[in-house]
């Protein structure tokens, strides 16, 4: 759906002769698709994830009228770290429809990495509406795909899979306040399913 509708936003802007938004738009959704489809590889650089965040978000900001801010707050040595595709731009997308547009589709979604005994911290936090305690707790307990953290327990699971670890997501937040997630990458050379292959 979400291709489909951006090509419909592009026809739209076309037909409308509103040619620099629509080339803004294919350029920005090119972006997206290369790197998350990329040439099948399963990890890509930290860099080359934050330039798909980057381009999801004009995506988001083009159709729908959303004022959207992206902060990067990542050194240049971390973004050559490795890490499994499509990692933070759920967390992303996650932030934008649960904390920013419950209020309206305008905020900053602030996005770190440091390094800590080898292993890679990624941090996704947005100015959004924030979680309350009791949906907190039910979204920590998510064990089960029928759960209220089904969004983020996709995630969790995927990372837990592909690295071998039983819980690289913390969650915490502030009602009313702000939301951040942090991934816990190991460090290189860990236990991996891209090292199974090799």
């Amino acid at each position: 759906h979400f291709l489909y509708n951006t090509l419909d936003t592009i026809s739209g802007m076309i037909l409308s002769g509103d040619t620099q938004r629509s080339f803004a738009l294919v350029q920005s959704l090119g972006l997206f698709y290369r790197n998350s489809l990329g040439s099948g590889q399963q990890t890509v650089s930290l860099g080359e994830e934050l330039v798909t965040v980057q381009s999801y978000l004009k995506i988001l900001n083009t159709r729908y009228g959303d004022s959207i801010r992206v902060d990067c707050r990542v050194d240049d040595a971390l973004r050559e770290r490795k890490i499994l595709k499509l990692t933070i731009q759920p967390l992303v997308e996650n932030a934008v429809h649960h904390g920013l547009r419950p209020r309206g589709g305008d905020g900053t979604i602030v996005i770190g990495a440091a390094e800590e005994n080898g292993a890679l911290l990624v941090t996704v936090r947005d100015d959004g509406v924030g979680i309350s305690p009791e949906k907190l707790l039910e979204l920590r307990q998510s064990t089960a795909e029928d759960t209220p953290g089904f969004g983020l327990f996709s995630i969790r699971r995927r990372i837990a899979l592909f690295y071998g670890t039983s819980d690289p997501l913390t969650i915490e937040s502030r009602e009313g306040e702000w939301t951040k997630v942090t991934v816990r990458i190991p460090p290189e050379g860990g236990n991996t399913h891209a090292e199974a292959e090799n």
